[in-house]
């Protein structure tokens, strides 16, 4: 279920400030024009990852080993001469391919099968990066918009306190209380603003966007969904999670190279023919064929070794089964826990303390609470709303993670 959580008074505000905080590091004529880019945009972005093209270079390079272990061997020509008579001769040899052909064919597809989720594994990492920036962008757009409302409540509070005082109906107390409060304000907006250009830069820079590009999200921001069952989420992590997957692979593959490994304990043959000519002592060229024999003595050994790496690449499954299992029990809370919080503030903290200030506001206009409590109130305001994008963005961040646990973040 999708949801806009965020008006498009907060989305062009907030836009406005990442501008602003652009242009006071490098103003000029040249600057870009800010992007405004929406979730989908952004996580679709991962298939230009570096990561992801490398693992689609190593996917080619192993379904290229796929047809080289179809191939025959390389064959082996050969000559010689004499430094006394003229005696020369000429031979080809030709290993066969047999009898370990197949499990030759079976171990290359194996890793090229383990290249594919390797791609899958580097995608879902990509794809997962680029969602916790987008929410992490979006979050630091709502705090610096809070921010921002928060300097101009003060900057309001402080005129219309000053003004009082020029008449003397309140202490320079008050004054210098409300003078605090607009100072620090502004170095709050100063902060958030900075930490919304970093967010921007970050997220620009997994896209794979220029260096200087500004980016700000667009459209609809997701609202806080629920998780699911939690049963449902951890089984389906020790099943279908990118990692166990790619373990898996690497498991099988290492047991097809163990089944080669044993197959070449078996001598391999090969077939020779060759030519013996220019010799004194007979007429003609002397032609032979034969076949050879290769005895493969470290084979034993061989497999051994590959039993070995077998064994451990079995055992490493397990391993990625119970990771997984954990990073989707941590990511299923975590993300059930910011949800419930961001909906609590949205629904109830952040409407009470927005009715407060103004209440707040009218009793101190009417004399009947100092500026203390008028301060205090604004104050629960300005935090609330930076709560509720904490929450926000922790829950962005949860969601992402679970959506890789359980292999539900697909292309």
């Amino acid at each position: 279920m999708w949801r806009p959580v965020l008006g498009g008074r907060v989305i062009l505000a907030a836009t406005a400030c990442l501008l602003v905080s652009i242009r006071s590091g490098a103003a000029g004529p040249g600057d870009q024009a800010i992007r405004a880019v929406t979730l989908e945009e952004a996580v679709a972005s991962a298939d230009r990852a570096p990561q992801l093209t490398a693992a689609r270079a190593g996917e080619q390079a192993a379904e290229a080993g796929v047809r080289v272990a179809r191939a025959l061997p390389d064959p082996e020509v050969s000559m010689t001469t004499n430094s006394i008579n003229a005696r020369e001769s000429i031979s080809l040899l030709q290993p066969l391919p047999w009898p370990a052909r197949g499990p030759r064919i079976e171990a290359a597809t194996a890793d090229f099968r383990t290249a594919g989720r390797s791609r899958d594994a580097a995608r879902a990492s990509a794809r997962q990066a680029l969602r916790v920036a987008w929410f992490a962008l979006a979050a630091a757009e709502e705090r610096a918009q809070a921010a921002a409302d928060r300097e101009t409540r003060a900057r309001r509070n402080a005129d219309a306190i000053a003004a009082l005082f020029a008449e003397g109906r309140v202490a320079r107390l008050e004054v210098v209380r409300a003078d605090a409060e607009t100072a620090l304000a502004r170095s709050d907006r100063t902060s958030f603003d900075e930490a919304l250009r970093t967010a921007g830069i970050t997220l620009a820079t997994l896209m794979g966007l220029e260096p200087a590009a500004a980016v700000t999200t667009g459209g609809a921001h997701p609202a806080p969904e629920a998780e699911g069952a939690f049963e449902e989420s951890v089984t389906r992590a020790r099943e279908a999670s990118p990692d166990v997957r790619l373990q898996v692979a690497v498991a099988d593959a290492a047991a097809s190279r163990l089944r080669l490994a044993r197959r070449l304990r078996i001598p391999s043959l090969g077939l020779s023919a060759g030519a013996e000519f220019n010799d004194p002592t007979q007429e003609g060229t002397n032609r032979f064929v034969g076949l050879s024999v290769a005895i493969p003595i470290a084979g034993p050994a061989a497999a051994a070794v590959a039993q070995g790496e077998r064994d451990q690449q079995t055992a490493l499954v397990e391993r990625e089964r119970r990771e997984a299992a954990l990073a989707a029990e941590s990511a299923w809370g975590r993300s059930r826990a910011a949800r419930l919080r961001y909906e609590a503030i949205d629904r109830q903290v952040l409407p009470a303390a927005r009715q407060t200030a103004d209440l707040t506001r009218l009793a101190y206009q009417e004399g009947k609470v100092d500026v203390f409590r008028l301060l205090d109130a604004e104050r629960l305001l300005s935090e609330a709303a930076v709560d509720r994008a904490d929450a926000y963005e922790a829950w962005g961040a949860a969601h992402a993670d679970l959506l890789r646990a359980t292999a539900q973040d697909g292309p």
